[in-house]
């Protein structure tokens, strides 16, 4: 079966290793011929991820596609209906967030008090005054556009730093700020027959705004079976609700005994590489089976584990030193270059009999990462 992937990037590389495992011809439509999924066996296509004629081409030569990034406009395309999966017009309706709050809201789903910003930039200074003084501080978020920190913004009033927020973003929205005590994830899949699987919830560990690390299963780690199992069931509302198919993220605050929404992630997601060393198969297995409709198989954690993001921390350029990983553990490598302040060059996998081990593969994965750090200075 010929499949496309539209997009590049470490995702697309990880989709299309996952697609040659299941015998699928693979192509991928990138802006670069070095962008990381030319280090897996796709068929590179080069070319513009915005231009009609050149998607259009692209999409011809497959028959089936789907994406890495959610920034890619296919609501565009009215030609991909049928062969673009999820659905561009559920894909369109999730790459909003605000559109995923009030669809939350609609299901009953827990999540942080929410309030859609006004027609007209000259009516911004007043609702987020209004705002300020009944939550105190107000966390600001682009409906589009925003990753890794990018699109959110802590205002407690009205000041340059928030104008110039507001200027830039669209479909704007504020949140009342939670004081969480740790960030959760969920990664599921839907298929195109409407069932729907999960792995284990994760706890993800944040740094400047970015996924530093994660560490699961979050049952594990004090995570009870009746709030994983409200966040299953939410998770399955809204893909249900929304006709997603394909896998999926659910990103999650947890105070106490008490979960929020964050946001949905219509695509594989950073939370879910573990799943490439922890379970028989991974959120890229699982994405092209759900498109495929084929049967999705529960995944059953039987270890702990953990999963390192590699993140830059200056700017060089090739070559770049590779992390020397722990016993046991796998590294996946994007092969970007150049490397950079923030950006993911890869990910560290590694697992662990018990809390002890995973306390001690911790530790183990820190010190690799401070070695890989030095090595770039």
């Amino acid at each position: 079966m010929k499949v496309g992937i539209l997009g590049g990037g470490q995702l697309a590389l990880m989709l299309a290793e996952a697609g040659a495992k299941q015998g699928l011809e693979v192509s991928a439509l990138t802006s670069s011929k070095n962008d990381p999924v030319s280090f897996s066996s796709a068929k590179i296509i080069e070319g513009d991820l915005k231009d009609t004629e050149c998607v259009e081409a692209f999409a011809n030569q497959v028959e089936l596609l789907t994406w890495e990034s959610e920034f890619i406009p296919v609501e565009k395309w009215p030609f991909l209906k049928g062969k673009f999966l999820p659905a561009i017009e559920t894909a369109s309706f999730l790459r909003n967030k605000r559109s995923q709050k009030e669809t939350a809201k609609s299901l009953g789903i827990p999540t942080a008090d929410f309030a859609i910003a006004p027609e007209g930039k000259e009516k911004l200074q007043q609702w987020v005054e209004g705002l300020s003084s009944k939550w105190g501080n107000v966390v600001l978020k682009w409906g589009e556009l925003g990753y890794d920190g990018k699109g959110v913004c802590v205002a407690k009033g009205w000041d340059e730093t928030t104008k110039k927020f507001c200027d830039e973003g669209s479909s704007l929205y504020a949140e009342k700020k939670i004081d969480f005590d740790r960030e959760l994830a969920l990664v599921g899949a839907r298929s195109t027959k409407g069932e729907v699987t999960f792995f284990p919830a994760v706890e993800s560990i944040q740094k400047n705004n970015i996924c530093h690390h994660v560490l699961g299963p979050a049952m594990k780690l004090g995570l009870s079976a009746a709030l994983e199992t409200l966040m299953q069931d939410s998770a399955r509302s809204l893909a249900t609700e929304t006709g997603y198919v394909g896998t999926f993220a659910t990103e999650w605050f947890q105070k106490g005994e008490v979960v929020y929404l964050n946001e949905i992630a219509p695509r594989v997601h950073n939370s879910g590489h573990i799943t490439q060393l922890a379970f028989p198969e991974s959120q890229f297995d699982l994405h092209w089976r759900a498109l495929k409709g084929e049967k999705l198989q529960k995944p059953v954690a039987k270890s702990l584990y953990a999963m390192w993001n590699l993140l830059g921390v200056n700017s060089l350029k090739a070559p770049i030193p590779l992390p020397q990983v722990p016993k046991g553990a796998r590294l996946q490598w994007y092969g970007k270059s150049p490397i950079k302040a923030g950006r993911k060059m890869g990910h560290v996998n590694g697992v662990a009999a018990d809390e002890g081990a995973l306390r001690n593969l911790v530790k183990e994965l820190e010190a690799m990462e401070n070695e890989w750090h030095r090595s770039l200075a």
